[in-house]
């Protein structure tokens, strides 16, 4: 399975997650989200791919390093435009439900790339 096409799911299955916890405000669908989030999530999946024993909160923390560098700080609501994220705090601080999307992220990858064997 292409690495684009489990970033698409895992996306897909996230949006799902967020609209349920209540997180943020949901994204748009893969199709319609910018290059930014669609790159965000294959290189989620790729760090999964390559590091096969990484914890959700390991791939929280790296997501949350990618986004600081980009210029991200933390903020109480999701904006694209101010850069500006809720999660953006280190693993043990986050909601459940924030957490439960880093499990389920690394869940779906590492279901897709067992099911090429």
């Amino acid at each position: 399975m292409s690495t684009e096409l489990t970033a698409k799911v895992c996306h897909e299955v996230n949006r799902v997650l967020t609209e349920f916890v209540k997180d943020v405000p949901v994204q748009a669908s893969w199709e319609a989200s910018s290059e930014d989030m669609r790159t965000s999530c294959i290189s989620g999946v790729l760090l999964v791919q390559n590091t096969p024993n990484i914890t959700a909160a390991d791939l929280h923390a790296e997501w949350m390093k990618q986004r600081l560098e980009a210029g991200w700080t933390c903020g109480l609501i999701k904006s694209d435009t101010h850069k500006t994220h809720p999660a953006l705090s280190p693993y043990e601080e986050l909601p459940e439900g924030t957490k439960l999307k880093d499990k389920v992220f690394r869940a779906i990858v590492k279901a897709m790339v067992s099911g090429e064997e």
